[in-house]
């Protein structure tokens, strides 16, 4: 996809649809960790939960830890606008 592509899409929809676009996909993300979770579980499977997975891999390679802490740490850091 080209920029004069991705420069018309903003122009048809506008910057408010392309947010609204990115909270969808975000809270369709969070909701299947979530599915994911529960269902494994229910399946009594709890090695297989993104915790257990993520804890497994992180004492493996520790730097997975530092990275998602630094993903995390972006996006919830304040952010004043003036």
């Amino acid at each position: 996809m080209d920029f004069m592509c991705l420069s018309s899409i903003y122009n048809m929809f506008g910057a408010y649809m392309l947010a609204l676009t990115a909270k969808l996909i975000i809270f369709g993300f969070v909701l299947v960790v979530i599915f994911w979770d529960v269902a494994v579980l229910i399946a009594d499977r709890p090695e297989v939960t993104i915790s257990a997975v993520l804890l497994e891999l992180t004492e493996e390679a520790p730097i997975i830890a530092f990275a998602l802490g630094v993903v995390v740490g972006h996006l919830f850091w304040p952010n004043f606008k003036k």
